[in-house]
């Protein structure tokens, strides 16, 4: 039993890591069910052209949900590119 009160409980640093991962996957997985390529878009000059996210939700706004989740699309566009640049 001397060896259960030797145990150091979690302490704030550890909590808080675990809420900052929990924040992030939550907003990852936020981004990867809301976000589409938009489903019309007229396209005229020269390419490449860089589509617009589309999101599921219309409220509040469509510039309110771009500037939310821009880093997360930011980085989509990275991973991603052919899904996002029409060449």
């Amino acid at each position: 039993m001397a060896l259960m009160a030797d145990r150091k409980k979690p302490g704030v640093a550890f909590w808080a890591a675990v809420v900052v991962v929990g924040f992030a996957i939550a907003y990852a997985g936020s981004y990867a069910c809301l976000v589409r390529q938009p489903r019309r878009y007229m396209l005229s000059g020269v390419g490449p052209w860089e589509l617009r996210p589309d999101y599921e939700i219309p409220f509040p706004e469509q510039r309110f949900w771009r500037a939310l989740f821009g880093p997360a699309h930011w980085l989509d566009k990275r991973i991603r590119p052919k899904g996002w640049i029409i060449q």
